[in-house]
């Protein structure tokens, strides 16, 4: 269940009163006041906000994960957010990438004006497009403030061969550009490794990988041949004791 980054995962309502004291201890200390707790406690006690399945920074316990939540309340220029480690049981249900696109489409009018657009030109490059992010938590919260109008768009795109990449990366730029918008993109490959689209389609020869686990630099040439897995293992990886076996999601086209 913890091992997807980018999916959101909903906590039981039954689990939102035990994890809010370890919710506000982990606020950062500028925004540790009064009127940001009782803004985060209302708002995470109402069942709406999901966490985001990250890294874990710390130890984990067995089975347990790290969910960050984002919350549509800002101090200053940061958007307030904390972590908390959460079990199997504590978890009513989940949403990938790609379950949150089709949400995100299927309103009336979808978080972004962009996002219609990323989908057709998904459909003509073959590439499954799911969107993660502040877009994809005003989906499905259907909260306000989650995006500005100055906000990046973040998606991710289902790759297991390199094919239509860099034809989706030329249209992405122009979409971006009809827009006024910054479109950031990850691909995620072989539902395993994420990889910055810009990244990759540069002339670079490396390029940054990131796992639930680590972050290290490969060859991108190794990237659809499997011989990632050998960089990864010469990275230290977080080894937490009972951790669970990874559940594997599987996109579909839009």
């Amino acid at each position: 269940m913890f091992e997807r980054r980018h999916v959101l995962a909903f906590p039981t309502l039954a689990a939102l009163p035990a994890l809010l004291p370890e919710l506000i201890a982990a606020l950062p200390p500028v925004m540790r006041h009064r009127d940001i707790e009782s803004q985060v406690t209302r708002l995470f006690l109402t069942g709406l906000v999901p966490g985001i399945v990250a890294r874990p920074t710390r130890p984990c316990g067995a089975c347990q994960g790290q969910l960050g939540f984002a919350f549509p309340v800002r101090v200053g220029e940061q958007r307030v957010r904390a972590a908390v480690l959460v079990s199997p049981r504590q978890v009513r249900s989940i949403l990938d990438p790609w379950q949150v696109m089709r949400e995100a489409l299927a309103q009336s009018g979808p978080p972004h004006p962009a996002l219609p657009q990323i989908a057709g030109l998904a459909r003509h490059c073959g590439l499954p497009v799911g969107l993660i992010g502040s877009a994809a938590l005003q989906a499905v919260t259907r909260l306000g403030g989650y995006l500005r109008p100055d906000s990046d768009l973040d998606i991710v795109v289902a790759a297991t061969q390199p094919q239509g990449l860099e034809t989706f990366w030329e249209g992405i730029q122009a979409i971006s550009s009809q827009n006024e918008c910054k479109i950031d993109v990850e691909i995620d490959v072989n539902q395993r490794y994420g990889v910055k689209l810009e990244e990759y389609c540069s002339r670079n020869i490396s390029v940054l990988v990131k796992t639930i686990h680590n972050v290290f630099v490969t060859d991108k040439s190794a990237l659809f041949n499997n011989h990632v897995d050998r960089e990864e293992d010469r990275v230290s990886s977080w080894q937490f004791p009972g951790r669970c076996a990874p559940t594997t999601f599987q996109p579909t086209e839009q």
